[in-house]
């Protein structure tokens, strides 16, 4: 969704009615929370209004601060008698006071006793309500309330992801290309580090390539000593100062230049993908037919491939 690239050709690319019911789906059946912290970094998009303490939970939600307890003050966590309970589990009602009473399972060493003293103070701030529920407001709506336009709006803006799907599905490369730039991006090319997490046995991990540090995406496509070169030959052609960055979905996101005419937008547009065809190819051929070319040979065939795609 937010944090994957869809390729263009689907039927159902762009099809914002799809996309919505899609989403919906997994709200309806007990999947929301979970599919938009995975959409949107880790980051819960709910608000927690306490009321009774009786849906929120105590450690694991964010409700009296922007982070949760467990996060903020793990000691607080890792000791509790039940770490699941809810806010209304660990206080006791005394007229119009409230007092906190998380039970812990052990007693506290001294070493202990002031991080533990921390949450209880913060939690002095924070008063419950046993006339109202709780309520998570939803963040994106003024009025707390959630709607499938406002996440759609605000997951799908016209930013980072759908540049990223533009520089990758570009109708004037082979399709072949394509797929092999969309799955570098999502770092599911099957590269020696990758096959390892499969649980493919790999006796030899380094770089077919250079033959040094670990066959990852990164290292391969970005920081292999020859395929800087290759990278390094063409911003040197545009006389272009560049700093590479860490992964390859941020190499492409960042892959733009303003002031280029027609003509130079399409070419600075198809080098990845010609650079980065080229690479695999390469490594293919020294891993599989024991053949290698010099780093200007990989460039000059990056070259012939960029006319080609332009």
């Amino acid at each position: 969704m937010g944090t994957s690239v869809f390729p263009k050709g689907n039927w159902w690319a762009g099809n914002k009615k799809f996309e919505e019911n899609l989403i919906l789906f997994f709200l309806v059946n007990g999947y929301g929370d979970l599919l938009l912290k995975e959409m949107h970094g880790g980051e819960t998009l709910l608000q927690f209004k306490v009321g009774n303490g009786d849906r929120i939970k105590f450690r694991k939600d964010p409700w009296c601060s922007e982070v949760s307890l467990e996060e903020a003050f793990p000691l607080l966590f890792q000791i509790s008698v039940n770490q699941d309970s809810s806010i209304a589990e660990n206080f006791i009602a005394s007229g119009d006071s409230i007092i906190w009473t998380p039970l812990c399972r052990r007693s506290l060493f001294d070493w202990e006793v002031e991080e533990y003293a921390a949450p209880l103070g913060l939690l002095q701030n924070h008063m419950v309500d046993l006339s109202l529920e709780d309520e998570w407001n939803w963040k994106w709506n003024a009025d707390g309330c959630f709607s499938v336009k406002s996440m759609v709006l605000n997951l799908y803006c016209p930013g980072q992801e759908d540049f990223l799907a533009r520089q990758i599905w570009n109708s004037s490369s082979p399709s072949k290309i394509n797929f092999l730039v969309w799955t570098m991006a999502l770092d599911k090319c099957l590269t020696r580090v990758n096959l390892e997490r499969r649980g493919i046995q790999i006796l030899d991990l380094s770089c077919g390539l250079c033959g040094t540090l670990a066959e990852s995406i990164e290292h391969l496509c970005i920081h292999c000593p020859i395929s800087s070169y290759v990278w390094g030959h063409f911003l040197k052609a545009l006389e272009i100062s560049w700093v590479m960055p860490n992964s390859m979905k941020e190499l492409l996101n960042c892959w733009r230049i303003e002031g280029l005419s027609k003509k130079g937008k399409l070419v600075w547009n198809s080098i990845p993908a010609a650079v980065l065809w080229s690479i695999w190819t390469e490594r293919n051929n020294r891993i599989f037919c024991c053949k290698a070319k010099s780093p200007d040979e990989i460039v000059q065939r990056a070259v012939v491939l960029d006319d080609i795609v332009v």
